[in-house]
């Protein structure tokens, strides 16, 4: 895994790797622009979970709802995870 701040070359399955898969794909977002991944959740932990499995920093923002609730936002670009994500990791058909 990548030292913090350091974009991973290649992603392989684990067991981190397939939590953060999961929680991407309940509720993050594959962007518009081939390569930007977006996570929002109420839960500071769960934003602070997804990214140390990605071996990133825990860098994200707070953001409000309409409501006034609290959420948490992180969004960055990495073409080689979005790919990965993209084709199912690695030995896909």
């Amino acid at each position: 895994m990548a030292e913090c701040g350091q974009t991973q070359t290649v992603y392989e399955w684990s067991p981190a790797m397939a939590y953060a898969v999961g929680l991407i794909a309940t509720d993050g977002c594959l962007g518009d622009n081939p390569r930007q991944i977006a996570f929002v959740s109420q839960d500071r932990q769960l934003e602070e979970t997804l990214l140390t499995c990605l071996g990133r920093e825990a860098r994200y923002r707070t953001d409000r709802t309409k409501l006034g609730h609290q959420i948490y936002r992180a969004q960055f670009k990495d073409i080689v995870l979005y790919r990965w994500l993209i084709i199912g990791g690695p030995g896909s058909a």
